[in-house]
């Protein structure tokens, strides 16, 4: 399932980050199993998946042209796994502060984004398809 599907009214902000209606649908649904973000979007926006905890563990897609992901973008929130496109470099120490990921996907040459856990209560399985 897409969060927003094809022809939806809301586009993405582009350098503003993800759109703030998607947030608030993740905010209030119980059944969004997997997150596909539009492509366009250039950067995730801090706490865009606060409190998010549906009733599986999301699943994010994040598509190549995502350059920049904010401090505690995936705080507190119950994240089956996220995967990172090859345009993602870096990753705040905070990132996943209070959650507890299952697996991070990064499209990058292993140990090449550095800071491990990233802030995660765990240590989550990382997979590197560089």
């Amino acid at each position: 399932m897409e969060i927003l599907p094809a022809g939806a009214a809301v586009e993405p902000t582009g350098d503003k980050g993800f759109s703030a209606v998607a947030v608030a649908l993740l905010y209030h649904s119980g059944e969004i199993p997997a997150v596909n973000i539009p492509q366009g979007t250039k950067k995730l926006r801090g706490y865009i998946f606060n409190d998010c905890w549906p009733s599986t563990p999301l699943v994010v897609t994040i598509p190549e042209g995502v350059t920049e992901v904010a401090s505690k973008a995936f705080c507190n929130c119950d994240l089956g796994s996220v995967e990172f496109p090859s345009t993602v470099k870096a990753l705040p120490a905070d990132c996943f502060a209070d959650t507890s990921p299952g697996k991070i996907i990064f499209h990058a040459v292993k140990d090449s984004i550095t800071g491990f856990p990233w802030g995660a209560d765990n240590e989550p399985e990382v997979e590197w398809r560089g």
